[in-house]
């Protein structure tokens, strides 16, 4: 959900990496892009139309690296990262559908 998969520009982020002291070494380490996915569990990627181009790139690599779980990406219109929980809280948004049939599948 609009997530950061891809750590090494957090390194760059002063106002974030001060509190994380990350390095080039523990931010690629640390990356679930370059994690294999831990369990095969399917998942459903969702990225909000108000976010950045880095957070729909952070978005496309996880769907490309862990493309064997990966099901589908639900788009999010007039949504971004602080307000995209919100979405599972209604019935009638796509992303709560998406996690529903998600689920019913396990």
């Amino acid at each position: 959900m609009s997530g950061l998969y891809d750590l090494a520009p957090v390194c760059h982020a002063d106002f974030v990496n001060i509190d994380l002291k990350l390095d080039a070494d523990s931010a690629f380490r640390l990356s679930p892009a370059h994690l294999p996915q831990a369990h095969p569990a399917p998942f459903v990627t969702a990225v909000g139309d108000l976010e950045s181009d880095e957070f729909r790139r952070q978005t496309a690599l996880i769907e490309s690296r862990w493309a064997g779980g990966f099901k589908q990406q639900v788009a999010l219109d007039g949504i971004n990262h602080l307000t995209i929980c919100d979405a599972f809280g209604d019935a009638d948004h796509p992303l709560f559908d998406a996690t529903c049939r998600l689920l019913s599948a396990a």
